[in-house]
């Protein structure tokens, strides 16, 4: 099966049993703050945060990773944030656990043994700080 990055995959086969990804053929795409970033700049590893999180959760489309930055944008946090494309080695279990995650879509979770197949991280796009909305 071969993917363009970022090419939305209709039908992809979630929920269900995790996902062996075959190739590297599958990018996945995360949504992270400037600190996650400058980690991963860092270090270029993705890996356990001081959250506690045992892993990390990952988006199946580009689409869906800039969504749920722009929704955390408008809730929490208007900072600015990046997403980036991290494909897996074969091996990998990138199981689904939920369809429509905040009500955008499929979403995956990788844990600290799946990050251990990563083969390949690049940013994608940084979405600049939100600017608070002025009242006319």
């Amino acid at each position: 099966m071969s993917e363009r990055i970022g090419e939305r995959r209709e039908g992809f086969p979630c929920p269900g049993p995790p996902v062996n990804v075959p190739n590297m053929a599958l990018p996945f795409f995360r949504t992270v703050c400037g600190a996650e970033f400058a980690d991963w700049h860092k270090t270029g590893k993705l890996g356990p945060g001081p959250s506690g999180m045992e892993g990390k959760h990952l988006w199946s489309c580009y689409e869906h990773a800039e969504a749920f930055g722009r929704l955390l944008q408008q809730g929490l946090d208007p900072a600015e944030f990046h997403v980036l494309e991290v494909q897996f080695s074969p091996g990998a279990d990138v199981p689904c656990y939920n369809q429509r995650q905040d009500g955008i879509g499929p979403a995956h979770f990788a844990d600290e043994e799946a990050l251990k197949f990563v083969s390949k991280i690049r940013k994608v796009v940084t979405i600049p700080k939100r600017e608070p909305e002025q009242n006319a």
